[in-house]
């Protein structure tokens, strides 16, 4: 893997976001990190992730908010969004979709899951 690849984590309990940046990390990629909807919108304009791994319930704002804002940016709207959230239902994979997301996934997830799907949103691996 490619060390120069950057994903950026966004979860607004610091735990979490150590948690995924040590399977990302173990994967050979370098991290970004954000607590709130506001930060991870400044880092993705500032950094230009090839990744974003974004949780749906921030506290500052909804990570659905967040994800339909790099998708209507011309400048950073080709970013894969991973959407991760422990509210898992029909309803809001389906709301995940209709804002852009690259794909969603619900917690408590599987790290060779969440690797695999985030490989295949850096192109990196073929759909599985």
């Amino acid at each position: 893997m490619s060390g120069n690849l950057k994903v950026l984590i966004v979860d607004d309990e610091p735990s979490l976001v150590d948690l995924a940046g040590e399977f990302v990390r173990a994967d050979g990629h370098e991290i970004l990190t954000a607590h709130t909807g506001r930060s991870a919108l400044e880092l993705v304009a500032q950094h230009k992730p090839n990744a974003v791994m974004l949780d749906i319930g921030l506290a500052d704002m909804s990570g659905m908010d967040v994800c339909r804002r790099i998708k209507n940016d011309e400048t950073i709207k080709h970013i894969p969004v991973i959407l991760l959230s422990a509210a898992s239902n029909a309803m809001v994979e389906s709301n995940a979709k209709a804002v852009g997301a690259y794909a969603f996934i619900a917690k408590p997830y599987e790290p060779a899951a969440l690797i695999q799907t985030l490989r295949c949103a850096m192109g990196l691996t073929a759909e599985a």
